[in-house]
């Protein structure tokens, strides 16, 4: 039982490992995805997940929309506050 269970564990890892690589090769071949791993605490998984949630980037105006669709700018509306 054992031994089925350490199969599974390094299968397992051998599969996380093969994803890893096809995630680090697609963020490598997108400038802005690689440009994102440059900044502080953003490694290729995380680059990997903010390019497919955000989408095309050139649907954005300005970077000012990018980053309150993000949600990097927390607003601060009085009115809600009470």
């Amino acid at each position: 039982m054992i031994e089925i269970l350490l199969a599974d564990l390094r299968h397992a890892d051998q599969q996380r490992q093969h994803w890893h690589r096809l995630i680090a090769q697609e963020v490598l071949a997108e400038p802005e995805l690689l440009a994102s791993v440059r900044l502080c605490g953003v490694r290729e998984i995380v680059a990997f997940a903010l390019g497919a949630f955000v989408g095309d980037i050139q649907r954005f105006a300005h970077p000012k929309q990018l980053v309150k669709y993000v949600g990097l700018n927390p607003a601060f509306d009085p009115k809600k506050s009470s």
